[in-house]
């Protein structure tokens, strides 16, 4: 048994707190790299069935410059698309389940309802520009890939 005081034990508390809370912001970030590897998995793959008709599009003048650029801006929206969804699916969660755990904790204590729930603007700010700097990166090696495909070769595929 340990003697503490009323500011010891807060303190106690709030330590545990903060490092679950640590844990739960660094998931976000395991999901990030998740969505790299997958956006750039389903591009390399799109390049792949799309070979014949990025030959086309280099054979009506299109330079390996703006070709990258295309499919660097389709790593960009596809991140983009996934990050607004989770956005908004987690918050939308992560409210209810705040307000649903703050109104039971409140009325068990006698309080009533009124709970206030505080967005994490700093660490949506935070996710929100690693995946577009992760949309961006997940893009460059299928784009380099597209680019260096010979045109002649790419429109004889099938």
């Amino acid at each position: 048994m340990e003697v503490r005081d009323q500011a010891a034990a807060v303190e106690a508390r709030t330590r545990t707190v903060d490092q679950i809370v640590g844990m739960v912001t660094a998931l976000p970030l395991f999901s990030v790299l998740i969505v790299m590897l997958g956006i750039t998995n389903t591009l390399a793959l799109s390049i792949l069935e799309r070979t014949r008709e990025i030959g086309l599009l280099r054979a009506v003048g299109m330079t390996r410059r703006q070709l990258r650029s295309a499919i660097r801006a389709e790593a960009l929206l596809a991140s983009a698309v996934g990050l607004v969804m989770g956005l908004v699916m987690g918050l939308v969660m992560g409210l209810a389940l705040g307000v649903g755990f703050a109104a039971v904790a409140l009325t068990a204590a006698g309080h009533g309802l009124g709970a206030a729930v505080t967005l994490p603007v700093g660490v949506l700010a935070t996710v929100t520009g690693i995946a577009a700097g992760v949309g961006n990166l997940a893009g460059v090696l299928p784009a380099r890939r597209a680019a260096r495909m010979e045109v002649l070769t790419a429109i004889g595929e099938t």
